[in-house]
């Protein structure tokens, strides 16, 4: 049966059984709301103009700089030298003679005064000199034309470019230091008797120095310590002494119970 046009009473509704349905719209409360037709497009909100109140100066409104106060500085990081300690004050027994106190507190060493005797040769090892320290240290210490320029050195009685005699002399303090008194409970020295340059000192020398003890002796008016009188000798690598350093130094003495 043909159905007339625009007669809807045979239709099945939307949404009803057998109807076609078309998803619903979801509305602000994030239910279905009405059904959109297919193709139609969301409606489009249009922008609200938001009055202002007229009462309200624009000062007011607008962003408002805040003024700072060059003067006050933000806080300034201070360094301080790491290597400036706080003196630590080390408590002592005020019963124990302040020497002896010194010498318990004292880490335990290799050589105290009781362990040098006359006679006495102490190996100290050996040190190759090189051309560059001969030139360092004579720059900075001794310019002498032989010293410092090979052209002058050869055209001089030495024939060549020598070691300053200071820095042979400063060669032997450091073996010295290293092979004795850096172990030692040494006290300083009173000075030295006498230094002898006896042959020139050139790069590529091997020099070995030894520590020869002449004499000791306790101190008499504080018995801790005493003195040693040495003789440094250096050689080179021929056996040839090139320098000797006659000298003293004083040392502390062993302390009861130490090693």
């Amino acid at each position: 049966m043909m159905r007339a046009p625009g007669d809807d009473s045979n239709r099945p509704s939307e949404g009803g059984p057998g109807g076609p349905t078309t998803p619903g719209v979801a509305d602000g409360s994030g239910t279905l709301g009405r059904p959109r037709s297919r193709g139609s497009r969301p409606p489009v909100e249009t922008p609200v103009a938001v009055p202002v109140d007229a009462s309200i100066p624009a000062s007011i409104e607008a962003p408002v700089a805040v003024a700072i106060d060059a003067s006050i500085e933000a806080p300034v990081a201070v360094a301080v030298d790491a290597s400036i300690e706080a003196p630590v004050a080390v408590p002592v027994d005020a019963s124990i003679e302040p020497s002896i106190a010194a010498s318990i507190a004292a880490p335990a060493r290799r050589w105290y005064f009781d362990d040098f005797h006359p006679g006495q040769e102490i190996d100290l090892g050996e040190r190759t000199v090189t051309e560059a320290e001969i030139l360092a240290f004579a720059r900075a210490f001794d310019p002498q034309p032989f010293h410092i320029d090979a052209g002058a050195a050869a055209a001089s009685p030495f024939g060549g470019l020598i070691a300053s005699g200071w820095h042979t002399c400063s060669m032997m303090m450091r073996m010295v230091v290293d092979g004795l008194l850096a172990e030692s409970a040494g006290m300083g020295s009173p000075g030295l008797d006498g230094v002898r340059w006896l042959q020139p000192v050139r790069a590529g020398d091997t020099l070995r120095v030894r520590y020869v003890t002449r004499r000791v002796k306790v101190s008499t008016s504080k018995p801790d310590r005493g003195l040693v009188w040495s003789t440094w000798i250096a050689t080179n690598q021929h056996g040839v002494e090139v320098c000797t350093v006659d000298g003293m130094g004083l040392y502390r003495r062993r302390p009861a119970g130490a090693a």
